[in-house]
């Protein structure tokens, strides 16, 4: 399963959060670096979620995250 996101939007949020230290344009090269460590692989398995949260669960204390990633998915 893939998450369909809106880039445009998130990268421009990302430019206010740093109030400017940031340009698009930066962000969206620091995408396309990551993007391309990554190798674009980018399937992820309900397993794999589920041993991060595990093993990181002091770190996610309290974050939605959490009861987001323990409710059964909505057939769409």
């Amino acid at each position: 399963m893939f998450m369909d996101e809106d880039c445009a939007g998130l990268n421009r949020l990302f430019c206010r959060i740093t109030n400017g230290l940031y340009t698009l344009k930066d962000i969206n090269a620091m995408e396309r670096s990551f993007l391309g460590l990554l190798k674009y692989s980018l399937f992820v398995t309900e397993e794999d979620i589920a041993q991060f949260i595990q093993g990181h669960q002091k770190e996610l204390q309290g974050l939605d995250i959490l009861n987001t990633a323990s409710r059964p998915a909505v057939a769409a």
